[in-house]
């Protein structure tokens, strides 16, 4: 009997010491509840990191030691399977989706149709009950911007709905304009000699030209910085010469040390054609256009008149306009036209479609290429390489939007433009819950969804991970890419700095490390950044002029759905079917302006353009 008491007795004790272990604040992973979850990315990372965005090291993070609270208020663990659609085929892939009723979980809002549309199909849930009880994080934000709640909301049956959980910015910051025309400033240096007059604008609009003083003086450049920050002065880059620390003596015929106007650009498209000839290159061009002869967004366009080629708003009236209908786009037409036979446009830029703008990304890292739609991390000495001799030297810089002085009718000429693209949204993309995860636990989706909104989340979401959160639990693609010590570090006033590897930005590593692609708060007022001045002057040119005039995401989505759809109807009928076919051949002279731009406007009125700027008008007086 003592031999079975002391047998029982250490079972006992056993049993105490594995009880006292379940009870401290390490888990025991194997008895909490896991809920899974699918999820549509609509845009993912570079397969140089990872091929699946559930091994982002955030969503490992997550996934591997966070819980939330489920629907009976216990501690449950989260599991996402995320599926991102080839590049071009984003549109496609989702469209299949919703004709064949295999929608996941939770799906990105960058395509398909209006939430609305969506709820009253029966295809996504209704979050209202959600973000007012499980929601805390994004409950506190959405009551300390009383002035989003129609932009976070929609009215369904006379009531406001939260029908998507969106990201959001705490303050705009220039530097997520992610695009803008790039051009070659070296070969200005290089190839280029400075103009013999200059002129400047009198009162009336009109050019006063003047000797250019310093017209004898070659232009010439020089780094002024060492990697570790002291002053330097020479045209040598060695090892230890800060590349983005370039200093030059350009100055254009407007007398700016950027190209303003439209003549600066021609000044410089003949300097980059003289370049491409000098240099041998058969297969590159002066300049890059996007595949329809113009970007919808507005930019470049926009400097004829103001507006873009589209729909946006007047300045002026404060009321929708389409921009193809009136004067400033046939000067800008006329304009490509001139410069196509300049033989400055690339001869094929109408088969080359590629997403966002990105034409011939290849022969930009070749060096082949004067001036292009960009990106950040084109600016700056970025492009060059040691196994592509064109890059050599290359120092890109961002151009403002140019301001027309040559072309068209004079109500085009000198006017600032404001129609472009321009990220000043506070709200935008976002995702819904589909009706396929109805039977799924939604509180510990939502419980994710709003870790985002918190200080924790919204800093995971924006910088990644500290140096200390990587001591708790460590990454190997962090080690992997030299981030060990952290995405960032905490600065003297008290604002966060990225690593310098984060800060450059190069081949986007800055979303890969954070939870960029989750919606959630997006801390730009904490960021302290550490720019080089070229590359600062560079994005803030991206941004000189203010685009009053461009529709972002948060107007259209008050669009109503019998709106949207007159949007989607009529400017797919516009653009894809009319336009994108007929803008180029004036371009390329396949058309003519005496003879054809008429027809051109007449058939651009049967296309009904004017029942979209109505919709937009409708939407704008509701705002009101």
């Amino acid at each position: 009997m003592k031999k079975i008491l002391s047998i029982l007795l250490a079972f006992l004790m056993l049993f105490a010491i594995l009880s006292a272990c379940g009870s401290t604040d390490d888990k025991d992973t194997a008895v909490l509840k896991t809920e899974e979850f699918t999820y549509w990315l609509s845009v993912g990372e570079s397969s140089l990191y990872y091929t699946q965005y559930q091994d982002n090291p955030v969503m490992q993070y997550i996934m591997n030691n966070m819980t939330f609270k489920n629907k009976d208020g216990e501690d449950t663990k989260i599991s996402l399977k995320f599926e991102t659609p080839a590049s071009g085929r984003e549109v496609d892939t989702y469209n299949l989706m919703i004709s064949t009723d295999s929608l996941l979980d939770i799906m990105c809002m960058n395509f398909g149709m209006p939430v609305e549309d969506m709820y009253e199909a029966g295809q996504i849930l209704d979050l209202t009950y959600y973000v007012e009880n499980h929601m805390p994080n994004f409950k506190a934000y959405v009551d300390a911007h009383p002035e989003l709640y129609p932009y976070l909301t929609k009215v369904v049956d006379g009531e406001r709905k939260f029908l998507n959980i969106p990201g959001a910015l705490d303050q705009a910051n220039i530097y997520d304009q992610f695009c803008g025309v790039c051009y070659r400033r070296d070969w200005i240096v290089k190839y280029g000699s400075p103009p013999a007059e200059l002129w400047s604008l009198d009162a009336n609009n009109n050019k006063v030209f003047a000797p250019n003083p310093n017209a004898g003086v070659p232009f010439s450049f020089r780094y002024t910085l060492d990697k570790d920050g002291n002053s330097i002065d020479t045209t040598e880059l060695t090892d230890n010469v800060d590349s983005e620390s370039w200093v030059d003596n350009i100055i254009f015929p407007s007398g700016n040390a950027d190209p303003i106007y439209i003549s600066d650009w021609e000044w410089m498209m003949e300097i980059f054609a003289r370049a491409i000839a000098d240099q041998g290159i058969n297969d590159g061009y002066v300049m890059s256009l996007y595949y329809p002869g113009y970007i919808q967004t507005g930019d470049i366009t926009c400097g004829f008149g103001g507006k873009g080629p589209y729909f946006q708003i007047d300045r002026d009236t404060g009321r929708a306009t389409f921009g193809a209908a009136e004067e400033g786009f046939k000067s800008y037409l006329q304009c490509m036209n001139q410069w196509y036979q300049n033989g400055w446009i690339d001869k094929e830029f109408q088969d080359k479609n590629d997403m966002f703008f990105q034409i011939d990304e290849t022969k930009i890292y070749q060096g082949k290429i004067a001036l292009w739609m960009g990106a950040a991390a084109h600016v700056g000495s970025r492009i060059r390489s040691d196994v592509q001799p064109l890059t050599d030297g290359a120092m890109v810089f961002g151009a403002p939007q140019p301001i027309n002085d040559i072309y068209g009718h004079d109500s085009t000429k000198f006017v600032q433009p404001y129609d472009m693209f321009g990220g000043g949204d506070l709200l935008g993309g976002g995702v819904c819950v589909t009706n396929k995860a109805k039977d799924k636990d939604i509180t510990v989706l939502m419980g994710f969804l709003d870790f985002f909104f918190s200080e924790e989340g919204s800093m995971l979401k924006t910088m990644g991970f500290s140096k200390e959160q990587l001591e708790q639990f460590p990454s190997e693609l962090y080690d992997k890419h030299g981030l060990s010590e952290g995405a960032y570090s905490k600065t003297a006033d008290g604002k966060f700095m990225f690593d310098p590897i984060m800060e450059m930005d190069d081949g986007g590593i800055r979303s890969v490390m954070s939870a960029n692609r989750i919606p959630g708060l997006t801390r730009n007022s904490v960021i302290q950044y550490n720019y080089t001045p070229t590359y600062i002057h560079s994005r803030e040119n991206w941004v000189k002029y203010p685009a009053t005039g461009f529709l972002g995401g948060m107007f259209r989505g008050q669009m109503m759905p019998d709106e949207q759809r007159v949007m989607e109807q009529v400017g797919t009928v516009l653009e894809r079917e009319y336009m994108h076919i007929e803008v180029p051949k004036f371009i390329t002279g396949d058309k003519n302006f005496e003879g054809d731009y008429d027809t051109f406007l007449n058939n651009l009125e049967k296309r009904n353009y004017h029942r979209v700027v109505e919709a937009l008008n409708a939407t704008i007086d509701r705002l009101k």
